[in-house]
Formats: C-alpha cells, sequence, structure tokens
C-alpha cells in the first residue's frame, strides 16, 4: 500500500504497548508512527502539508476502496480510519 507513516489518535494502541508488541511479532517497529491526542489536529496537521484527507466508512452511499482513485505521490493522500463501534464523525 505503500504507507508512509501511521497516525495514532486518541485512545487507539500505541506500537508501544506491550500487547501491540506481542501481537505484531516484530512488525510493530516497520512503518513509522506518531500519537495525537484529537483527531482534529491530526487532519489540521495533514492538510497543512498539503495531504489529501480521505476517510473510509462502510455507509452504503460510499464508494468502494478498490475502485476509487486515490491521489498520486508525491502529496498521496491519508487514510481516516473510524472508531470500530461508532465510525468518523461528521
Amino acid at each position: 500500500l505503500g504507507v508512509q507513516e501511521l497516525v495514532l489518535c486518541g485512545y487507539t494502541a500505541t506500537p508501544d504497548d506491550g500487547q501491540v508488541v506481542r501481537t505484531s511479532m516484530g512488525t510493530h517497529a516497520a512503518v513509522p508512527w506518531s500519537w495525537r491526542r484529537r483527531t482534529e489536529d491530526a487532519i489540521d496537521e495533514l492538510r497543512a502539508k498539503g495531504v489529501t484527507v480521505i476517510a473510509l466508512e462502510t455507509v452504503s452511499t460510499a464508494p468502494y476502496a478498490h475502485q476509487y482513485a486515490f491521489p498520486s505521490p508525491p502529496t498521496g493522500c491519508a487514510l481516516l480510519l473510524g472508531n470500530e463501534r461508532h465510525g468518523v464523525a461528521p
């Protein structure tokens, strides 16, 4: 997928968490990551860098990810994944 960085937000477990380290079997160190308390702050930072932010959702009106034309490098895009239970808030 060409992932360059993970930006984790809120109460998401980070790769330095012991359970994540055990579960990932060493792959937790394969991709650089950062953490932000608020998702809005992460989105603002990405947009300030010129990165397009795209939310992935499971609503019936959302296009299928494999049919979507994602932006190409050099800026690429950031994929916003929502909470498992509540999705992405507007």
